[in-house]
């Protein structure tokens, strides 16, 4: 997808993608299911060992020790006015960070799209690292659905936010995995 222009000051605010955003603002968490659904896929992908291990724990520790627990934010006020969007996502256990990115979404003109850049860091190595590969998001016109494209450990996640009454359901998947959550606003 080339790139395209950034959502200007003159943008109507009523764009579905300022509105979705807009809705989802605040903090949100759910109990986060992770399978990994086809091992042939799996171990054919392109991933390194590190990212190996960790995919596999993501599967493998709920079922010893209980559900992930994921937690996002999305902020929409403090650069709206430029057309970004910062959203972050963790996923923990325990109160231990497993997983942590911050996302800066750039809203565009179109009223729909959105690109992603996303710094992220897994454990066990805690440094930062940007993504390899394109991020980008697309509000459909009722602003409450967005799918989203993004690289994952060497692998194209493609992910479904629909907003259901109070909540917003997460689907991923990937050529080997299927993640769900339903997002719960936090008081």
């Amino acid at each position: 997808m080339p790139p395209r222009p950034a959502l200007t000051d003159d943008a109507p605010p009523d764009r579905p993608n300022r509105a979705y955003f807009r809705a989802n603002e605040g903090r949100w968490t759910s109990p986060f299911r992770f399978v990994i659904t086809d091992s042939a896929a799996f171990f054919r992908s392109p991933m390194g060992f590190l990212d190996r291990i960790r995919a596999l724990s993501m599967a493998w520790l709920p079922r010893l020790l209980g559900p992930l627990v994921l937690e996002t934010s999305v902020d929409s006020r403090s650069r709206g006015d430029q057309g970004i969007v910062i959203h972050t996502t963790r996923l923990r256990k325990f109160g231990i960070t497993l997983y942590e990115a911050i996302e800066t979404f750039t809203l565009h003109d179109n009223g729909q799209d959105v690109a992603i850049e996303r710094v992220q860091r897994l454990a066990p190595a805690f440094s930062y690292s940007r993504e390899v590969g394109e991020s980008r998001a697309e509000v459909d016109p009722s602003a409450t659905r967005a799918v989203y494209q993004f690289p994952f450990m060497g692998s194209p996640m493609r992910q479904v936010a629909t907003v259901e009454g109070d909540g917003v359901r997460i689907h991923q998947e990937t050529a080997w995995s299927r993640a769900d959550a339903f997002l719960h606003r936090l008081a």
